[in-house]
């Protein structure tokens, strides 16, 4: 997870969409949002939440 683990809002990505969310989380630089992202979807990794 990229952020505050006491977040207002999550953004959850998969998939090829990692650099484009962070580096928007980065220009946004609001502490409130933070961002999941997984490598792969099926099966979720059994840590999941």
């Amino acid at each position: 997870m990229v952020g505050n683990k006491e977040y207002e809002v999550l953004i959850v990505s998969w998939g090829s969409t990692y650099y484009i969310v962070k580096e928007a989380l980065e220009n946004l630089k609001d502490n409130r949002v933070s961002f999941l992202h997984f490598k792969q979807v099926y099966p979720l990794p059994s840590e999941t939440e």
